[in-house]
């Protein structure tokens, strides 16, 4: 029987066949780079508060400030010259 490993825990292949069946046959892509998941953590909080854009000072008073510390996104900051996300 084949599992394939994820963190600690085997899937077995059933269960990776069932679950691609369920995602569809179209095109899945997915875009990756460095600390990606700052910039998903920060939409998942705008969407959570239900605002489009915050102010980078609150942002900077929030749990989000550890991650504006990184370098993609400090260099992303850059571009919000009004000082809003």
């Amino acid at each position: 029987m084949e599992s394939t490993r994820f963190g600690s825990q085997a899937m077995k292949r059933e269960q990776v066949k069932e679950i691609l069946a369920c995602l569809g046959d179209e095109r899945r892509v997915f875009r990756y780079f460095r600390d990606r998941y700052c910039f998903d953590l920060l939409e998942f909080e705008m969407d959570r508060q239900g605002c489009e854009s915050m102010k980078v000072a609150e942002l900077k008073t929030s749990p989000m400030n550890r991650h504006l510390k990184k370098p993609v996104v400090a260099q992303a900051l850059k571009y919000c010259a009004n000082g809003m996300v």
